[in-house]
């Protein structure tokens, strides 16, 4: 669009996952700064308002901040105290979408003010389990309205829930979930689940990637029950399929083996896909209103201070599993961290879940030991960025993107999809000296990859692995300082 055209009105509507809305703040930024004309709305929950306002500004230096008041953020209400039920949300989501097509104010309920709209919205960006925002997208616009799908995963990973088998997904999954349903007498998100996260032992061939098991898509224990995930997954797949074209978060040069296949597939219904990522912010700007973003990152790089005094370079562990997932075998993690303080090796174990806490026994360990601090919220990019050492992850799209931007060596813990097809794209982009350490709890069946001998799934082959691993970053900390 050039700067003469009528303005255009984007909607963007993402869940409370922070890592799908992060990228969000960074893409939208980007785009008001290519089209000064283009308005933008983002609807979210009030949980991510405070959150959305500093990640917009680290995107903006000074002289660009006027640009800020195209970008208007709308929060509405969820009204529940189920973690994955969205129902109100979605409801909410209808009625403020209403009101924008019919050009009428919509109320922010976490700025109790009334945000007026100038012109009805000509595209729309849901989150990857939007199939009802988008039905009722096309139930209520006056106009063509175009509806992408906003991934902000690999673009591997949605084979896994919504690709044809030739390209390693599970083909038609709301076909066969039904199909299944009717078979056996368990729901159709059951079944959903049962085909899209168990495995029977066999080999996938995702693009990009050597072969894997199926059963390495969900290498842990779930965090809900299989009806719940099998029902997220569905909501993908329906979303995928209703869609007009893809935008991801994720670097062409990442995968550009998957990123062709899925726009190879994606064209034989004549939908486009771009690749918009990476989406990280840079500058002065980003570095002071990252800290903004948590009451402890004063603490924290004060922390990493210290430690490159006292320990030098590449010394501090930096534990983070994002703002969803945290291990469901806490005793696994505390058997990790009481290595790490056998091995006297600093580290910060960033705990930001809201749905698993932190269990006792595992914070015991932790309170008389001096070389460690536990958060909150931990900024992350300036931990990377101040070179702490290993980073042991979960692997997200986020964490990969930014870990590999500041080449920072990773310790892989995967949960699922995304996740555990970034995991072994990791030890090919990174060339740091050390070697990838997948922690898994799946069945005892060789991997296709890396691993090299197959996981027992054992507390106490846990616990040797991770000495060796330990052991080598301590012995590259002490040549280090």
């Amino acid at each position: 669009m050039s700067s003469a055209s009528p303005q255009r009105h984007v909607v963007l509507f993402v869940f409370e996952a922070w890592g799908h809305m992060r990228p969000v703040c960074n893409f939208v930024a980007r785009l008001v700064k290519m089209e000064p004309t283009i308005l933008i709305t983002i609807l979210i929950t009030p949980t991510l308002y405070d959150r959305v306002q500093t990640e917009l500004k680290r995107n903006f230096e000074e002289r660009e901040l006027s640009l800020l008041d195209r970008i208007r953020t709308i929060t509405l209400s969820r009204d529940s105290a189920e973690a994955l039920d969205s129902s109100v949300l979605l409801n909410n989501f209808a009625d403020a979408y209403e009101k924008l097509v019919n050009l009428q104010p919509v109320m922010c309920v976490k700025t109790q003010t009334e945000i007026e709209t100038t012109c009805s919205p000509d595209v729309v960006l849901v989150d990857f389990f939007g199939s009802a925002p988008i039905e009722a997208i096309r139930r209520t616009s006056k106009k063509p309205v175009k509806v992408f799908l906003w991934f902000a995963c690999s673009a591997t990973s949605l084979f896994c829930i919504g690709g044809p088998e030739r390209l390693g997904g599970r083909g038609n999954l709301r076909a066969r979930s039904e199909e299944v349903a009717k078979l056996t007498g368990v729901s159709v998100e059951e079944a959903a689940g049962q085909i899209s996260l168990t495995g029977k032992g066999s080999l996938i061939r995702l693009p990009g990637l050597p072969p894997m098991y199926d059963y390495e898509i969900q290498p842990q224990r779930p965090l809900g029950p299989i009806a719940l995930l099998g029902g997220v997954n569905l909501k993908t797949y329906d979303t995928i399929a209703g869609c007009d074209g893809l935008l991801i978060a994720s670097p062409e040069c990442y995968e550009p083996e998957a990123v062709a296949a899925l726009r190879d597939w994606m064209a034989e219904s004549s939908r486009p896909v771009y690749a918009c990522g990476p989406l990280i912010p840079s500058g002065a700007r980003a570095v002071a209103f990252e800290k903004l973003q948590g009451s402890e990152a004063a603490k924290v790089e004060s922390f990493l201070d210290a430690k490159l005094a006292s320990h030098g370079q590449h010394s501090v562990l930096y534990v983070s599993f994002g703002t969803i997932f945290f291990p469901m075998e806490p005793q696994k993690l505390a058997a990790f961290l009481e290595i790490a303080m056998e091995k006297e090796i600093p580290f910060i174990l960033n705990h930001s879940s809201p749905y698993i806490p932190l269990p006792d026994f595992v914070t015991d360990k932790l309170s008389n030991y001096s070389d460690c601090m536990v958060t909150k919220w931990c900024p992350q990019q300036l931990v990377l960025s101040h070179r702490a050492g290993f980073f042991v992850t979960h692997a997200g799209h986020n964490s990969v993107i930014e870990a590999t931007t500041e080449g920072v060596p990773l310790i892989c813990w995967p949960f699922t999809m995304d996740q555990a097809t970034n995991a072994p794209r990791i030890s090919d982009k990174i060339q740091n000296g050390y070697e990838l350490f997948q922690v898994r709890s799946g069945p005892g069946l060789q991997p296709a990859y890396r691993l090299g001998k197959a996981p027992e799934a054992t507390l106490e082959a846990f616990i040797a692995e991770a000495q060796q691993v330990l052991s080598r970053h301590s012995g590259k900390t002490e040549s280090a300082s």
